[in-house]
């Protein structure tokens, strides 16, 4: 990272950060996001809503500049409600009072495992983007170091669930300090078979990636085939429960 700002910095250039992906999750006890100028990190990939970003101004220059400033209270949106009926009527229940902590209060962030510190006045409320209403008020009250906290501990509990199992690879061996993992991923020899037991289970077990049309299935990208057939995420969300 340091190259990079050297190179920015000569060409007078910024730094835009995409951490879509990995919203809590920090290097070096400095959350993701904020190490370029400008940061982006999506919602929707770790909490339980449709749609929401936050956009990071690490920038003071850019902070005292005219950027616009939209209303974080969201927007009504009626396409936005149908998606909750259909994906969040089982999540609702579970959002009640466990959940204590304000999105306001992000740079109070709290330290998790002993791995992650407290951080500075990020100004993540005064840019970020409009998102439905109802997804606000979700996010609004999540408990971000126990959402993390359960993260790595199922992503620890699958470590050991796969530990030694023949025809399956774990991805990732170990869990790095102050990473915040999205998923657990796999790869398999018999996909098919290894999905129906998982959802024996009740785990939904889900292929990853998705390729566009003019990939699959042809011979000049072997490697990305073979990882849409055989690489399998399994759910580390904070929902998900160890039973047995």
């Amino acid at each position: 990272m340091k190259e990079i700002k050297e190179i920015a910095n000569r060409n007078r250039l910024y730094i835009i950060e995409d951490n879509a992906h990995s919203f809590l999750s920090e290097k070096n006890n400095q959350l993701l996001g904020t190490f370029g100028d400008i940061g982006i990190t999506s919602l929707r990939k770790i909490f339980p809503v449709p749609d929401g970003a936050i956009l990071f101004i690490n920038n003071e220059d850019l902070i005292q500049s005219e950027t616009p400033k939209i209303s974080s209270k969201g927007v009504i949106d009626p396409y936005n409600s149908l998606q909750y009926i259909f994906c969040l009527y089982h999540l609702l229940s579970n959002l009640g009072e466990r959940y204590r902590f304000s999105l306001d209060k992000l740079d109070k962030f709290r330290k998790i495992h002993q791995h992650f510190s407290n951080y500075p006045d990020l100004q993540s409320m005064n840019c970020k983007a409009q998102m439905s209403m109802m997804s606000f008020k979700i996010v609004n009250n999540l408990d971000f170091n126990d959402i993390a906290l359960k993260r790595r501990e199922n992503y620890k509990i699958w470590l050991e669930e796969f530990h030694g199992k023949r025809g399956i690879k774990v991805v990732f061996k170990e869990l790095p300090n102050g990473v915040v993992p999205q998923v657990f991923p796999v790869i398999v020899e018999n996909p098919k078979e290894f999905v129906k037991k998982m959802a024996d289970r009740g785990v939904l077990a889900s292929h990853w990636p998705s390729l566009p049309q003019e990939v699959r299935n042809n011979s000049q990208y072997e490697n990305a085939n073979f990882l849409a057939r055989h690489l399998i995420t399994l759910p580390v969300h904070q929902n998900v429960k160890k039973y047995g």
